[in-house]
């Protein structure tokens, strides 16, 4: 029992030595970089400044032992809570509910859908969806934002819903380059998506259904719509050099994502969920994935 003991406050002098000694080392470098031209600290520590002596000898070995140990131990120290690595997008999911078709030549149908529809937009509940290359009537759509996007993203507070917004947390995509400009990473963005896709079918099915089943329940009058995309869309945070006064977020960039028609019958060995290919403009389906290939 008394060896136990000692072994046991041996682990804990030693556990309380790795934390403190190696989050403190991890930011000695930071430290270096930032006096490292000032000449009073020059004068002082000329050495440690530049990684020579015995000083930076003895860090490094502290560094590599605790770096070991975190390993084999497997408690990683390179946690953070929002720095340094702050995201500079923020994706909030949208969902379209469209009943466009090819145009017909009998239209009193579709303009009833129409006017009920400009009355839906006037109440500020829904959106008018972006300009989109596959449409044929635009005034067929509408489009409801996640309740977790703020209504004023300046000045906004968020209580609750934690579970919805993990749950679209899930489901968004963001761009695969930050610092780019969509059209300069649509292979990337086409890729984001497929994989998105196969990944997360279920998920994104099971949350257009959710939606639609609402949206039914609190407009019975409407028929059902013909498609239910999902959308995604960007808030930027811009650059300081390019931030505009008053600051303000970039944004939103509408960025359409998956396709679910409720009508349509599901073919063999495909996805009842279509993808959105921004290469060509154009809604795709996916084939399933066998499980030789998961």
């Amino acid at each position: 029992m008394k060896l136990a003991r000692i072994l046991l406050g041996l682990f804990i002098c030693w556990q309380l030595f790795f934390l403190l000694s190696f989050n403190l080392l991890s930011l000695l470098q930071r430290v270096r970089e930032f006096w490292q031209d000032k000449p009073s600290a020059e004068a002082v520590a000329p050495e440690w400044l530049h990684e020579k002596g015995r000083v930076t000898a003895a860090e490094r070995a502290v560094i590599g032992v605790t770096t070991r140990w975190a390993e084999v131990s497997g408690q990683p120290q390179n946690w953070s809570l929002f720095a340094p690595n702050v995201t500079s997008i923020i994706p909030f999911v949208a969902v379209e509910f469209s009943w466009d078709e090819e145009p017909r030549d009998d239209r009193s149908e579709m303009q009833k859908l129409e006017r009920r529809l400009t009355d839906l937009l006037k109440t500020g509940d829904v959106q008018a969806p972006p300009p989109a290359p596959w449409r044929h009537n635009a005034q067929a759509s509408v489009v409801l934002l996640s309740a977790n996007e703020p209504a004023n993203v300046r000045r906004y507070v968020k209580f609750g819903r934690f579970r919805l917004r993990r749950y679209e947390s899930c489901i968004d995509v963001s761009l695969a380059s930050p610092d780019k400009e969509p059209d300069a990473v649509v292979d990337s963005w086409r890729e984001n998506i497929e994989d998105r896709v196969r990944d997360r079918w279920r998920l994104i099915e099971a949350y257009l259904q959710w939606q639609l089943r609402r949206w039914s329940q609190k407009h019975s009058d409407l028929p059902q719509p013909k498609q239910v995309i999902l959308w995604v869309r960007l808030y930027r945070v811009p650059p300081p050099e390019d931030a505009p006064s008053p600051w303000t977020w970039q944004g939103p960039e509408w960025h359409p994502v998956a396709r679910w028609q409720p009508a349509a019958e599901c073919q063999p060995g495909l996805l009842p969920v279509e993808m959105f290919n921004p290469v060509v403009d154009r809604f795709e389906t996916v084939r399933e994935r066998h499980e030789s290939q998961q």
